[in-house]
């Protein structure tokens, strides 16, 4: 993915704040999928005002009309302007179709999302012309639906993944998360782990301090398996960028025999979604250190495992510790799934000696002792 960056600092930019805009009746949105052509540009998405966050080239490549493109969107059947407000899903792609994968649209239906991607919005296109579409998007759907401003995602396939990413980093007053699939990219350069004096490159500039102090409460899932390109920097930017960064949500998925391409099962994306939306409640908190949804650097000859398992039912949150003791035996399965049997009991562990009274503790005593009677045979 072609990129022109100026070099040079970056100045600090003011966020731009949050508006409520009227939505529109239910008679008059639209629903189920559809192409659609949007209107107004976001203030965000001028190139100018782009170069100004993250040091973009001022080039003809980065500059587009909006009027020129269309947008592929899905909107679930059952979306009520009245009642609780949908996030939104911007997908960017690698290619040229805008419309989201097979198969998500039941998984945006369960988790309450509108989905948009751009057309025309693939590796060729400049990647202020990637962003301001993806901007443009929120602007306009914002504009048009009920939506939730802390459950506005992008996510993106290979070259799509590392913008996403991006996005998240560069406008997280827009972007709460990012769901990066095979592409994930870092505004500084990365040692390669295992080949010294060798570095993966960074891909765009770091925006200010208050950018980068806000994106640190992003939320990010990194999709990628062994068969995949970019598995290796994926892990590196997370393990030597992002997490020493103080990046505080940060969650590595390596499926297995995955390769350069979007998961066929639609439960990898399902599960991501669960992973961005974990954090919420913990946001609105001060931070503590055992809400931090992040695996620690691994060594190089230790290959990363899968930190997501596949779906389960959600489980009703009655109290705080019922919260937290269900999130912790969630992980426990997750790791146990994944023959990461130490990772697995240390969780199960802390249920049992923290959280005792909860639903969870009896089923972390009975999975505990499976795990040990199978480590013991």
């Amino acid at each position: 993915m072609a990129i022109l960056l100026a070099m040079g600092c970056v100045s600090s930019v003011a966020m731009a704040q949050a508006t409520t805009e009227p939505v529109a009746e239910a008679a008059d949105v639209r629903r189920g999928s559809f192409n659609v052509s949007l209107t107004e540009s976001s203030p965000l998405s001028d190139l100018n005002s782009q170069n100004q966050r993250y040091h973009i080239a001022i080039a003809p490549i980065q500059r587009y009309k909006l009027m020129d493109h269309t947008y592929q969107a899905y909107v679930p059947e059952d979306y009520d302007p009245h009642a609780e407000p949908y996030g939104l899903m911007v997908w960017v792609n690698s290619g040229a179709n805008g419309s989201i994968p097979r198969g998500w649209s039941d998984v945006l239906k369960a988790h309450r999302l509108i989905g948009i991607g751009a057309n025309d919005s693939g590796n060729d296109q400049g990647v202020a012309v990637r962003f301001g579409l993806a901007l443009d998007a929120v602007h306009n759907l914002k504009k048009q639906y009920h939506v939730d401003e802390t459950r506005i995602y992008a996510s993106g396939v290979s070259g799509g993944g590392k913008i996403a990413g991006m996005l998240a980093t560069c406008y997280p007053e827009v972007f709460q998360g990012a769901v990066c699939i095979v592409g994930v990219a870092f505004y500084r350069d990365i040692a390669i782990t295992g080949q010294a004096n060798k570095m993966w490159q960074r891909s765009f500039d770091r925006p200010s301090n208050a950018i980068i102090d806000r994106a640190r409460k992003s939320r990010f899932v990194l999709i990628t398996g062994p068969l995949d390109g970019n598995h290796d920097p994926m892990l590196d930017f997370m393990n030597k960028g992002f997490l020493p960064d103080g990046f505080k949500y940060m969650t590595f998925v390596d499926i297995p025999g995955q390769g350069h391409s979007v998961p066929a099962d639609p439960k990898w994306i399902d599960q991501a979604i669960d992973t961005l939306d974990a954090p919420l409640k913990d946001l609105a908190q001060p931070m503590k250190a055992e809400n931090v949804l992040a695996i620690p650097e691994q060594k190089a000859s230790t290959p990363a495992s899968p930190v997501l398992a596949a779906p389960t039912s959600r489980p009703t949150v009655a109290t705080d510790s019922e919260s937290e003791a269900q999130r912790l035996y969630t992980m426990a399965e997750n790791y146990e799934n994944n023959n990461l049997h130490t990772q697995a009991r240390e969780r199960l562990e802390k249920i049992i000696k923290e959280y005792p009274a909860t639903k969870a503790a009896a089923r972390a005593k009975t999975l505990l002792d499976r795990i040990n009677k199978e480590q013991h045979r």
